[in-house]
């Protein structure tokens, strides 16, 4: 894919909703699409937005389009996003040639490389002063530890901080943009020397808990950020030169912390703890102290944090026995297998590895995330064995599990040739519903079939799937393209929303565009007519669809 090429189509499949994609257009044509530029394969603007313009950037990698925005919005593809794809596909036109994709790229390093040092120096320390994290990242660059220079970036960063977090009190909306900046932050922070990094990160970790503690923090992306944070510095202290003592107060300090943790925000308080130690005292002395809080527990739930980083500590310290030991009792009280079969997997010990793996996924309950993870485990060993016979079974059972297209088309090329192959297909075929389902029909052309299970969904909650089997549909079963598309068109305007309005005007246009190519051009008059007269009490409607 280029960008020249992109539709309309393109942008409903890649909105995260039909909704969102009518969002996007609405924004577009209400002029929202700000300081609009193209640049090779990239295309770069703002867009004004609920809280401000935010940056946006399209591009094209591997022929696959890709996307980011800077707002709130928890998801992948926002009407932000949208928004600038309708303007590229509708005003295309007006771009230059030379910023397409056939444009000459300039070799930046070898222009620079004839360059005076100079005027080199000169263009740094202006783009630095227009800019304090680029300032911060030269000086990093060249700082030496212990220098006057780290002084400056610890200035700089801690100000910026500071700025960041000037609010204090975020709901959900804005949360997501919080923690965005935060990182990008903190990717300075993790160049800095481990004394400098220590002190950074201890200073972001307050300032955003106490941000925290008054914002809406419901999807836990604040106490995330501190969890991850807080482990990262745990390395920080640990790639300093400090005294035994010194670390054993640092972990004391936390695994108190941890424990008196009200908000969530403490929680990585004990991977901290772990990063800490690096000799054999150190890790002696965690370990006593981690057994300890076990012993005071009650039950398994209240313990199974400690026993968790006690087996991290074992691992950690090269204390293989004790370490197996809790693999083992882990899988025995948890079912979790994995970790007990990959450490006889790094040992050669395939068999051994193997049997642990299949005893797990015939373990209840099956719907745990680590079961997926054994069928996976399973599969790379039969396969690197070439066992086809036993990879086929782990494959089909996998799919049974969580079915997907994906899956089913890795079996059919195991397959191959198989004498039972249809016989097969027809089985997994008929263990698979809903999404999943016409996927899967789809990509065996079984497009009646496809069509039959569709109008089986109800609701608008499948509206890009409906979408996807009418545009496989419009070649050879034209009329049947069209029941789904005017189905789509009820169900978003029963919603009775101005976004729904703006959605069934989208699937109206598919309607228009194919009853055209059928050359029905007064059966579309028609239709619209009767639209715009069992809705005439919906003026928000007819002013969307008074655009076909």
């Amino acid at each position: 894919m280029n960008l020249k090429d992109i539709t309309e189509d393109d942008i409903i499949d890649f909105a995260d909703s039909t909704i969102i994609a009518a969002r996007g257009l609405n924004y577009y044509e209400n002029e929202m699409v700000k300081s609009f530029r193209v640049k090779g394969k990239k295309i770069m603007a703002k867009v004004e937005g609920s809280m401000g313009k935010y940056d946006t950037k399209l591009w094209i990698e591997n022929g696959k389009l890709d996307a980011k925005c800077n707002c709130p919005y928890e998801g992948y593809c926002c009407k932000h996003i949208t928004a600038v794809l309708y303007k590229w596909i509708n005003e295309k036109s007006k771009t230059k040639n030379e910023v397409l994709e056939n444009h000459e790229t300039i070799d930046l390093k070898k222009e620079l490389s004839k360059t005076e040092k100079r005027k080199l120096e000169e263009l740094l320390c202006k783009i630095a002063e227009e800019n304090e994290g680029i300032k911060a990242d030269i000086i990093n660059a060249i700082a030496k530890p212990g220098s006057n220079e780290n002084l400056t970036v610890k200035k700089i960063i801690k100000r910026q901080i500071k700025e960041i977090l000037s609010e204090g009190d975020y709901d959900y909306y804005e949360v997501h943009g919080l923690v965005r900046e935060l990182e990008e932050l903190k990717k300075r922070i993790l160049k800095c020397p481990p004394k400098t990094r220590s002190e950074l990160l201890k200073e972001i970790i307050e300032k955003v808990v106490k941000a925290g503690e008054d914002s809406d923090d419901s999807d836990a992306s604040i106490s995330t950020f501190v969890q991850i944070s807080l482990e990262e510095l745990g390395k920080a202290f640990g790639e300093q030169n400090l005294s035994f003592e010194e670390k054993k107060k640092i972990i004391l300090e936390n695994l108190s912390r941890y424990e008196k943790d009200d908000y969530g925000f403490e929680e990585g308080r004990l991977e901290l703890a772990i990063n800490v130690p690096k000799s054999k005292d150190e890790y002696d002395f965690l370990i006593e102290e981690l057994k300890k809080k076990i012993s005071k527990k009650k039950n398994k739930y209240e313990s199974s944090a400690y026993e968790e980083a006690l087996t991290e500590i074992y691992k950690k310290s090269g204390m293989e026995k004790e370490y197996l030991e809790m693999l083992e009792k882990n899988a025995k009280e948890n079912k979790d297998f994995l970790p007990l079969a990959r450490f006889w997997k790094e040992k050669n010990q395939i068999d051994k590895a193997v049997q642990i793996a299949e005893k797990g996924i015939k373990q209840e309950p099956k719907t745990l995330w680590h079961d997926s993870e054994l069928y996976d485990f399973l599969e790379e060993i039969y396969l690197s064995q070439k066992n086809k016979k036993d990879l086929l079974r782990i494959m089909i059972l996998h799919f049974e599990q969580n079915p997907s297209l994906k899956k089913y088309r890795k079996i059919l090329a195991v397959l191959g040739k198989h004498k039972n192959k249809n016989k097969i297909k027809e089985n997994l075929i008929s263990k698979v519903k809903d999404d999943e389902l016409i996927d899967i029909l789809l990509f065996e052309n079984m497009l009646e079939k496809a069509f039959e299970e569709i109008m089986k969904l109800d609701g608008n909650y499948f509206d890009k799937t409906k979408s996807k089997v009418a545009k496989a549909l419009k070649k050879n079963y034209p009329e049947k393209s069209l029941k789904i598309y005017k189905s789509l068109v009820n169900e978003f305007i029963d919603m009775a929303k101005r976004d729904s309005y703006i959605t069934a005007f989208l699937y109206a246009k598919k309607i228009k565009e194919l009853l055209h190519e059928m050359n029905k051009t007064e059966e579309w008059k028609k239709y619209l007519e009767e639209i715009r007269e069992s809705n005439r009490r919906r003026p928000a409607l007819i002013e969307e669809f008074s655009r076909l």
